[in-house]
């Protein structure tokens, strides 16, 4: 006699049964692979001494250009990066040997085109702005002049050893040359260099940041005329910053390159006019009360892509083009997220770090990809060494 199955079918519940747990393991599958990974966690204080033990005490700048034909040399915004950092990261035992050395080397170096006063560029001939126009080695760019003047202030600033006398004399003939009526940018802005071929072009960044530097240095200047037309110069290059602000739809306020470039700066361009209305702001110029500051600061927030986890060269915003942002643009957003207390913004910005980082501690101009060279650049890693500074605890500052 054969069993009485009374309709039920066995074989057909575990067959269910079997497939719930296949689809049960391939959904487990795709969450743990679209779940985010968990947040990096970088010991920046680590960081932040193994690079420097990378930088010669004597020469600390030195190194690989990104020029064409990347030559070892000495560009003075690596060694103004250096000294900034440097400066920030003190110890209770003094200022570094780091910090001497790059500050001694700005000084002793202050007028490589030996044309009668003090200012800073690069080591190489350079056509800028690609218009067949090559400026000689040494040109004295308008970034390079006030990143330099802006490091050299905080040095007689933090430190009572510095030779305050000297920089100050320093620093005021690097501005007077900007003070001539027929320097300034068609839309009254600083120029981007003292080669009159570079005149006509009106480019916000080094103006932005060279008028904030020039508020900061006309508050030490002991001459009342001479502080006064400092402050007016300026004045002129906000109030034109002002006039050619670009406004996102969420309020943040962002410059394009130039009048005629109508592309919005990268970060580090984008950071250089950040840092210098801020510092144009906290040292009373006349036009602070115009500046959104929060609107300003806010834009850094466009160079976070959330989906890749990582910061780009380029705000997310701009359509046609992106790539992974520069170590230098890295290290000058890490420096002004952590400067500026953006906590919101901290951890996106360090957390890429170490994608930059090769084996033997050096930081490659991109995150290095299979099969194309790197190219680890000193003047970017000065940058890089000035953003863990500012993002060292406050006990380590």
């Amino acid at each position: 006699m054969l069993p009485v199955n009374n309709g039920r079918k066995p074989w057909l519940r575990w067959m269910v049964f079997l497939v719930v747990l296949v689809l049960l393991a391939i959904g487990a599958f795709f969450v743990f692979r679209l779940q985010k990974p968990p947040p990096v966690r970088l010991d920046v204080e680590k960081l932040h001494q193994s690079l420097r033990a990378r930088l010669d005490p004597a020469f600390p700048g030195r190194g690989t250009t990104d020029y064409p034909g990347n030559t070892s040399d000495d560009v003075p915004k690596g060694y103004a990066m250096i000294l900034k950092a440097e400066l920030l990261a003190m110890r209770e035992v003094g200022v570094s040997l780091l910090a001497r050395s790059a500050g001694n080397f700005l000084l002793e170096h202050s007028d490589e085109r030996k044309d009668g006063f003090p200012g800073w560029g690069v080591p190489l001939a350079w056509d800028p702005y690609g218009d067949g126009s090559t400026n000689p080695a040494h040109t004295k760019y308008t970034i390079s002049t006030a990143i330099v003047i802006d490091a050299l202030l905080d040095w007689i600033e933090r430190d009572p050893t510095a030779p305050r006398n000297r920089v100050l004399e320093v620093v005021r003939d690097a501005i007077r040359a900007y003070l001539a009526p027929d320097i300034l940018s068609p839309s009254g802005l600083l120029p981007y260099s003292l080669e009159a071929v570079d005149r006509p072009y009106d480019t916000f960044n080094p103006a932005g940041y060279f008028a904030g530097v020039m508020q900061r240095y006309s508050r030490l200047e002991t001459d009342p005329h001479l502080a006064i037309q400092i402050q007016s110069v300026a004045d002129k290059t906000v109030a034109a910053h002002l006039e050619h602000r670009q406004v996102r739809p969420d309020g943040s306020w962002y410059w394009n390159y130039s009048v005629t470039e109508p592309v919005p700066n990268d970060l580090a361009h984008a950071g250089y006019i950040m840092y210098g209305m801020r510092l144009y702001a906290d040292h009373e110029g006349a036009l602070r009360g115009h500046l959104d500051l929060r609107a300003i600061e806010q834009h850094l927030a466009d160079f976070v892509d959330h989906d890749k986890g990582t910061i780009v060269a380029w705000p997310t915003f701009r359509s046609d083009t992106n790539t992974p942002a520069r170590s230098y643009d890295l290290g000058m957003g890490m420096f002004l997220v952590c400067q500026l207390k953006k906590d919101d913004l901290r951890h996106h910005y360090v957390a890429p770090l170490g994608l930059y980082r090769g084996m033997n501690g050096e930081y490659f101009k991109y995150p290095p990809k299979r099969g194309q060279p790197d190219l680890a650049v000193r003047e970017y890693e000065g940058y890089i060494l000035l953003g863990l500074a500012s993002c060292l605890p406050p006990s380590r500052q």
